[in-house]
């Protein structure tokens, strides 16, 4: 699990009453942080012994951030990415799941017109515990591609607009100046 947010004692995903998340100890999921502060906030904070320091680990974040208007004015370019963190993760239930992606996928819909026209690209990111064997119908359009990336610096870094429902990823993106559209 890739940290996304701010972590904090008390967030029911991380850890909260000094108990990690049930789901993330069946599954023995290594944490991967920015800081060593939230590395020993997890580590000190969780009263079962299940976060160490074999499976939390601190993998800092990048700073370098391309200036926003320079990207814009850059015609040189031929695309431009738009990074869009899906909520397509494992803990929520099928009906939501589906409700989701006809959400996601209308709106792509609509928003098709203007994707083309100023040639933007969608890169869409999947969530940290996504299906990545379920499909998603608005991957099918020829301007949006699943980047397989592990990293969420580069997708960061190679986009000049965020979108999200609601993902926290955006508090990453913001510390990284990079805009984010709910």
């Amino acid at each position: 699990d890739l940290q996304h947010g701010i972590i904090f004692d008390g967030d029911l995903n991380y850890v909260k009453e000094g108990m990690p998340p049930k789901f993330k100890v069946e599954t023995n999921i290594k944490t991967l942080v920015h800081s060593d502060l939230i590395k020993n906030l997890l580590i000190n904070r969780d009263d079962t012994n299940f976060y160490d320091e074999n499976n939390v680990k601190k993998i800092g974040r990048s700073v370098n951030r391309k200036d926003l208007p320079s990207i814009l004015q850059n015609e040189s370019k031929l695309e431009r990415y738009i990074l869009f963190s899906a909520q397509n993760a494992l803990d929520c239930g099928k009906a939501e799941q589906k409700k989701y992606l006809e959400k996601a996928t209308n709106f792509f819909i609509n928003i098709k017109p203007i994707l083309l026209k100023y040639n933007f690209k969608i890169i869409h990111r999947d969530h940290p515990r996504a299906d990545l064997d379920e499909p998603i119908p608005y991957l099918e359009n020829e301007y949006i591609f699943r980047r397989h990336n592990k990293d969420l610096w580069h997708d960061i870094e190679d986009s000049f607009l965020h979108m999200t429902f609601n993902s926290s990823s955006a508090i990453e993106a913001a510390s990284c100046g990079l805009p984010t559209i709910f």
